[in-house]
This record gives C-alpha cells, structure tokens and sequence, in this order.
C-alpha cells in the first residue's frame, strides 16, 4: 500500500523520500521554481496541484518503469513517500500517492463480475450498457477506479 509520512515520523514500511533537496531526481520531486512559488505565496495550491500532474504526465512518457516499480513495490508491502510538509493536504506526497493508486489499480489483475452487470438489473450481457467502461461487459473494479479518477487522461 502507497501511504505519506513527514520525513521526521517513524514508519513500518520503505521509505522514498521525493523531495527536491534531498533527491532532486526522483521521478516524483517537484522543481524547485513550483516549491518556492508556491512558498511565496506566487501560485495557488490548484495552481501548484495542476503543475505537478502536468510534470508527472511528461515524466511518466520517459520514466514510466519509475513509476511501475514504485507500484509493484506498494502492492506486496508499505510504501510510505516522505517530504517535510507538515500538511498533508497541500503536498506533493498526497499527489504523487494518487498517481501510484491509480497506477497500482491498472496493474493489478481485474476481477470480472460473475457474468451480471450492476448497473442493468443482473443481465448476463451488457455490452450496450451506457454505463459500462470497456462497452463488452461490468466490472466493479473498473467501474470504481472511472468514479474515483481525478484526470483519468494524465497517465
């Protein structure tokens, strides 16, 4: 599992410290103009939270086996990204950890509904259902991670 930490907290689990002064090249580190903009009170934190996913999509072209590895790591055991923020609402850690949710949901191995779909009144066949993602048939697991994507065009 993918879960964020203060640099200075004890964890049970790998920690991956992403921030630009200590590991100015992770694949997760923000540049240093979006911290001290934002610092200064130059740009929002939307304005901040939109820069750093349009900075992981253009990564994520050229260091996607980056951000895999990362996944595959937090499936089998905790992963907890690190930076100083004290809040963790307006922190890279909590962006970084949505992109590496998502990533794990598209890794893992998705379940197919026993044969009936949840949203057509359990008809085994709901290739023309307009909710259906695929268009061939539900799956909740599937139809979860399409509700609960933020940008589902980022990666």
């Amino acid at each position: 599992m993918i879960k964020a930490a203060r640099i200075s907290e004890k964890v049970n689990g790998i920690r991956i410290d992403i921030t630009i002064k200590n590991n100015t090249n992770h694949v997760f580190a923000p540049t240093w103009n979006m911290v001290l903009d934002y610092k200064n009170a130059k740009i929002t934190w939307a304005q901040y939270d939109e820069m750093y996913f349009k900075l992981m999509a253009e990564r994520a072209k050229t260091r996607s086996a980056e951000i895999d590895a990362i996944a595959r790591m937090a499936i089998e055991q905790d992963v907890y990204f690190i930076c100083f923020c004290t809040d963790d609402r307006v922190c890279h850690r909590r962006l970084a950890c949505e992109i590496i949710e998502k990533r794990i949901k598209e890794l893992q191995p998705v379940k197919q509904h026993p044969g009936l779909c949840p949203f057509k009144d359990n008809e085994l066949n709901a290739e023309n259902c307009e909710q259906c993602y695929l268009g061939v048939g539900c799956t909740r697991a599937v139809q979860n991670s399409i509700k609960q994507d933020r940008n589902p065009s980022l990666f």
